[in-house]
């Protein structure tokens, strides 16, 4: 339709102002008239102060004359169609809604064909102003047009209008009344030609509808029309038509994935193209030609067919040169756009090219034009959206050419753009920012792939779920969300490989089934989101050991094989992937040799099937090399023929010959190679030497190879460990000390506290306790010390160590201590913080805990710098550094302690006494982890037969008699006596240890590692008759979780005691919040306490019940000496860092404990009278996960705490004799040093009275 400049517009007012009134008004009618006049001369003198360029703004602002010069009366006369009146699109519609051809008088009737025409032409107008702002003046005004969508449904409505005037009068024979008298109207009398008109424009109205909007209605009901209008109406079509037509056909391609749309697109587009036709828009035909190359580009992406390829690089050429000049900024914006469509079709002939060089080419020639386009649209005034939109592209080219050139630069650069792109649509619409947000999180992803830098990896997923929220809520068509959906599973799949987070693994499972879910079986997306899904579920089913799952994922991938319209290129990629699948449901199908054998031979098939098309400079042929000699690696296991390994090893050497060092996954390569010469070494019995050597070699780079995951770096260590000790290699206590030192690094403050636990928990080996027997074994008794301390609680230890420093630093540098003190402070609120009830959104908790998570990283980062900083000023700190023995000797001071340690390798006691100059070690010879194994499992029969199991952990309030209590009893009491024979009385003997009265028995610190932390060694003892001694009437004693805990809670805080000393003493009766039994001796063993030290000279402040709130509690912590805590405890077997203590409000839990609490001032003592306050995590007993092992690590000297649940009126008793004993018979001071031989006490009055031994064995002492 052609533009009305600002004479058009003069003429239409002018004519407006010589009748003085609209065509449905009387004369006497004037108000309207004046103000109608008024404002025409008003934009009469605007129009003569602008420039011509300025018409579409005019128009735009001649609304409000539109609006009110309505030209249809009240009364229903006929209107003049000699004179073009001003109508409102209102009143054509009222018109158009109005006329009824069966009663409708003539004077009504004859109006029909004009306001067809005048509708047509006002739809027109409003949909010129929604799709085509071409010049700047029309820039703002059309995106706020398209922001409150009246634009695109105004047009709709009016053609759809026009559409049902000619559908319904076309047939009524008073057409004929016109001809002749107008010759406008002429072209609306034939029925055929105006419905392809009409058809046409609303086609092309609902296709830019479909554009803003992304609702799949829209695209079919556009295609509809204009296939109407151009089938059933029309047989002669001009260029506008061609390409509406073109156009349509290849967005519902993209939309629905039929390549029937694209085959026709290209048919219709070729046909006119190249029909020689003199069109009257040289612009029409160069956007014909265009478009056509798109659509090339399209189907030589889909097929990847090259002749398509060329042919789309060719009419894109074409294209630009069809351009013709345009005046003023129309030539920049159109050229702009064309050279994007010439950068795609290089795009594409590079994704196709077998030869990276020639790729690599095309890619900077499409990088050129991108940059070119970019500057002409900025020349051309454009608007913040379509530079943003192009910048885009810019973008992800430049990522296209990081995955040929591997440049850190090009990444870099491409990141770049798209975050400026990011900014430039910050107003832009949602589906055009999740674009911009999707790329970024696929940009962030391969840069933690060359990083390996957790912060990289955690932008992506943040950045990939923006893109997904921002189309949620919206009508975008399913494909573009399963593309992002199938992104982020892909994130989340690389972040559990970096990070192995067992929350990522199940996530990107589920988001790569919704995607399935929303891609139909024939869509061409289908196979690709099929894809990432059977990876995801293998990745899980793997770690899983889930066979069912591990077929799957194998029938899942077959299908993406077995689907039609998968293209050659894509199909090499997923035979690998099915190679690769095959090769792990082998390995997992060990039960079953012919069934794994069978699996193995087709992988192997399959890899030898698509092996010419993947020479040593593809892309691909790492995947290649590594899956093929997996599969020839497993068919060796299973079938012993060592010549096998031969083509293992030359495969390998030739992957990680193609792998440079900066690459993060270079030691998985590295660790593949060393496993094939291992097995080769072994395999011919034995092998080349030179086979073992290059295999620890290979192992023992992962010292080196620090930018690599801890993960595979660790299971090197464990490699190197296990090589080395089979074959005595000298580097054996190194590989040790290695494995210790990746053990902890797992646990390292780059990630949430739960992850933490969760990476401890899945590398657990008990290597530690390994390293340390392997140095007692060769008479390293002192190194076999510090690797225990090393490499145990090191959840811990990793809590304590910065505070340490910390203080050394307040002294030395203040400002260096402070900004420390600040961020640490800041990474453990981060990394303790629980977003799971905080949100009830999923998105929101989803985003916030990426968010979070990426918060801890950059405070990691900036962690690491700041301890740099300090051994600078101090030296290596404990945070980078083991201690050493002297320095742990002179901690345990004059202490008698005894560390048992036991691995698979052997038992032995490890003790200090103040007579010795060092460690003296006692074998334990007739203990091993098969005993252990047995006192647990007896353990937790008497637990369970009591009552009293980890499931089943409260404070009993009613007892009774049990009918199992025998039983339990028999169980445990076999325990106390194992642990007996096996354990302590070899040590007490050695130790020349005789039974004493309590007032001078010595005392034992125990450290015990693995399983033996869960048994009760303090009652060890024959028990032969009811009078029978035990370890209690020999030493008192004290569990340990480190000798470092000594340390921090006798020097860190050695300072003068108060007086009187203050105590905090807490009951909790009742809660509301969880479904456990009230526990009412609360409230009376508070009142024994506080009487008892009240009378001492102590002040109590008691919380009772609704006063017992966690804001309280936290408020006089840090400031008490003692804290008494009466309620129930909950520790999580699932989850230890939720293990919690239950106040009257909420629970607080282990993570806040140790995060929460200020650093006390005085040496205090914490009593948990409460149910498993120090019962660990049953996978990971060397990190004592528990509330008790909390109050120690965050400074408090003792803590009496319980192994299982305890009786509610067994509690009062204990600790009344408890309190009397400190306060040395009512007098005014109080013995804080004495806790260990006041709970000893306490024991024995409790157990004479006749209880039964559950009811008195689970109170233990830990600490000082």
């Amino acid at each position: 339709m052609k533009r009305r400049g600002k004479s058009s517009v003069r003429q239409r007012i002018a004519r407006f102002q010589k009748t003085g009134r609209s065509g449905g008004h009387e004369e006497g009618e004037t108000g309207t008239t004046r103000n109608v006049s008024t404002t025409s001369h008003q934009i009469l003198k605007q129009l003569d102060e602008r420039d011509d360029d300025d018409w579409a703004e005019v128009e735009n602002e001649s609304t409000p004359l539109v609006e009110m010069a309505s030209a249809l009366n009240e009364n229903g006369s006929p209107i003049n169609a000699d004179e073009e009146q001003i109508l409102t699109f209102e009143d054509f519609a009222r018109i158009a809604g109005g006329v009824d051809a069966a009663s409708a008088d003539a004077r009504v009737f004859e109006r029909i064909p004009w306001v067809i025409r005048k509708l047509f032409e006002l739809s027109g107008t409003w949909l010129f102003r929604g799709l085509s702002p071409g010049c700047k003046p029309l820039y703002r005004a059309v995106e706020i047009a398209i922001a409150d969508g009246n634009v695109l449904d105004s047009a709709i409505g009016g053609l759809e209008c026009c559409r049902d005037l000619v559908l319904r009068y076309g047939k009524t024979g008073f057409w004929g009344r016109w001809r002749g008298r107008d010759p406008g109207l002429n072209y609306w009398l034939g029925l055929r030609a105006g419905l392809s008109k009409i058809l046409c424009e609303l086609g092309y109205a609902y296709h830019t509808r479909f554009l803003m909007g992304s609702k799949l209605e829209d695209a079919e009901v556009a295609l509809a029309c204009l296939r109407e209008g151009v089938t059933k109406y029309r047989t002669n079509l001009d260029e506008d038509q061609i390409l509406q037509f073109g156009k349509t056909l290849l967005t519902h391609y993209y939309a629905v994935g039929k390549i029937q749309d694209l085959d026709q697109c290209i048919d219709t587009l070729l046909t006119y193209a190249d029909a020689g036709i003199p069109y009257k828009n040289p612009v029409t035909i160069a956007n014909i030609i265009k478009y056509l190359a798109e659509a090339l580009c399209a189907r030589a992406e889909r097929n990847h067919a090259e002749s398509d390829a060329r042919m789309s690089l060719l009419m894109s050429q074409r294209a630009v040169n069809a351009l013709p000049k345009l005046p003023g900024d129309s030539q920049g914006w159109l050229r702009a756009g064309f050279m994007e469509g010439l950068s795609r079709s290089l795009l594409v002939m590079a994704n196709l090219s077998k030869e990276s060089k020639l790729a690599l080419e095309t890619i900077t020639e499409a990088v050129a034009h991108f940059r070119e386009a970019l500057e002409m649209r900025k020349l051309a005034g454009a608007i913040p959206r379509h530079l943003g939109l192009t910048r885009i592209e810019l973008g992800v080219t430049l990522l296209q050419r990081f995955r040929v050139s591997r440049t850190p630069d090009d990444l870099d650069a491409g990141i770049s753009e798209l975050r400026i792109a990011e900014k430039e649509l910050g107003k832009a619409n949602d589906v055009d920012k999740a674009v911009a947000f999707s790329n970024l999180g696929i940009g962030y992803r391969l840069k933690s792939l060359v990083s390996a830098n957790v912060m990289d990896i955690n932008l992506s997923v943040v950045y990939l779920r923006k893109a997904l929220r921002a189309v949620e809520s919206s009508s975008a068509q399913y494909n573009i969300k399963a593309t992002y959906l199938s992104n982020l599973a892909s994130s989340l799949l690389t972040r559990y490989r970096l990070k192995n987070l067992s929350e990522d693994l199940e996530e990107c499972v589920q988001r790569a089934s919704q995607a399935v879910e929303l891609v139909p079986p024939m869509h061409t997306l289908r196979y690709k989101v099929l894809d990432v899904f059977s990876v995801c579920v293998n990745e899980r089913s793997w770690r899983l050991g889930d066979m069912d799952g591990l077929r799957k994922a194998v029938d899942l991938m077959r299908e993406v094989l077995g689907t039609a319209t998968v293209p050659s290129a894509d199909r090499v990629t997923y035979t690998i992937n099915l190679a690769i699948l095959l090769v792990h449901l082998a390995n997992a199908t060990k039960e079953s040799p012919s069934e794994a054998n069978d699996m193995l031979e087709d992988a192997i098939g399959l890899w030898h099937s698509i092996q010419d098309q993947i020479p040593p400079s593809h892309p691909l042929y790492l995947e290649l090399a590594g899956g093929l000699s997996d599969a020839l690696f497993q068919k060796y296991v299973l079938n012993e023929d060592p010549t096998l390994l031969n083509q293992v090893v030359d495969l390998r050497t030739r992957a990680l010959e193609l792998v440079p060092d900066e690459r993060p996954d270079r030691l998985k390569y590295q660790k593949a190679l060393a496993d094939a010469l291992i097995s080769r070494y072994r395999a011919y019995s034995p092998g080349n030497p030179s086979d073992l050597e290059t295999a620890i070699e290979g192992y023992a780079t992962a010292i080196k190879y620090v930018h690599c995951p801890q993960s595979i770096r660790y299971a090197c260590s464990i490699s190197w460990v296990n090589i080395c000790v089979q074959y005595g290699h000298p580097s054996s206590m190194e590989a040790f000390e290695f494995a210790v030192e990746m053990y902890r690094r797992l646990a390292f403050v780059d990630s949430n506290i739960a992850s933490r636990v969760d990476q401890l928990s899945m590398h657990d080996t008990g290597i530690t306790s390994s390293a340390a027997r392997f140095a007692i074994e060769r008479g390293q008794f002192e190194r076999a010390v510090e690797l225990l301390e090393y490499g145990r609680a090191t959840f811990w230890q990793q809590h304590v160590a910065p505070r340490t420093t910390i203080t050394k630093l307040q002294s030395i540098d203040p400002l260096l201590a402070s900004k420390m003190a600040d961020c640490w402070r800041q990474l453990e609120e981060n990394s303790s913080q629980d977003l799971r009830t905080a949100r009830t959104d999923e998105w929101e908790q989803l985003l916030a805990t990426d968010y979070r998570n990426r918060k801890v990283a950059e405070l990691s980062t900036k962690w690491e710098c700041l301890v740099k900083e300090a051994e600078s000023v101090l030296g290596p700190t404990k945070l980078s550094q083991r201690p050493s023995f002297e320095d742990l000797h002179t901690r345990i001071d004059s202490r008698l302690v005894v560390v048992v340690n036991v691995s698979q390798r052997g038992c032995d006691a490890l003790m200090f006494a103040p007579q010795w100059p060092g460690v003296r070690r006692l074998e334990l010879s007739k203990l091993n982890m098969d005993i252990i194994t047995v006192m647990h499992n007896r353990v937790d029969s008497a637990l369970r037969r009591w009552g009293r199991s980890a499931e089943a952990q409260t404070r009993h309030f009613v007892t009774g008699a049990k009918k199992s209590v025998s039983a339990g009893n028999g169980a445990m009491y076999e325990v106390l006596r194992m642990l007996w024979d096996f354990i302590v009385e070899p040590i007490f003997s050695y130790l020349q240890l005789t039974p004493m009265p309590l007032a001078e028995r010595p005392r034992i610190w125990w450290l015990l590692t693995g399983p033996l932390s869960q048994v009760p060694l303090h009652a060890a003892g024959p028990y032969d008759s009811p009078s029978s001694l035990n370890a209690g009437s020999y030493a008192m004693s004290s569990y340990i979780p480190t000798l470092s805990v000594l340390s921090v809670s006798d020097g860190s805080f050695n300072t003068p005691k108060r007086e009187p000393i203050d105590v905090l003493a807490v009951a909790v009766p009742t809660i509301s919040y969880l479904p456990v039994n009230a526990i009412p001796a609360t409230k009376k063993e508070v009142e024994s306490i506080k009487a008892t030290l009240e009378s001492a000279g102590a002040k109590v402040n008691a919380f009772v019940d609704h006063k017992a709130t966690t804001s309280n509690i936290l408020q006089h912590l840090s400031s008490s000496s003692i804290a008494h805590f009466a309620c129930h405890g909950m520790q999580d077997i699932y989850n230890p860092i939720r293990s919690a203590l239950l106040l009257y409000d909420e629970a607080l839990p282990l993570t806040r404990i140790a995060t929460g609490i200020a650093d006390t001032t005085i040496a205090p003592v914490a009593i948990l009278s409460a149910c498993s306050t120090a019962r660990g995590d049953i996978n990971l007993l060397d990190e004592s996960l528990h509330i008790a092992a909390a109050f120690l690590f965050i400074g408090f000297r003792a803590a009496v705490a319980t192994l299982w649940s305890i009786d509610d009126q067994d509690a009062p008793l204990v600790f009344r004799e408890f309190y009397s004993y400190l306060c040395e018979q009512g007098t005014k001071e109080i013995g804080l040093d004495n806790t260990s031989r006041a709970l000893a006490y306490a024991l024995e009055v409790l157990r004479d009275s006749g209880v039964e031994l559950e009811r008195w064995l689970p109170f233990v002492h830990l600490g000082t």
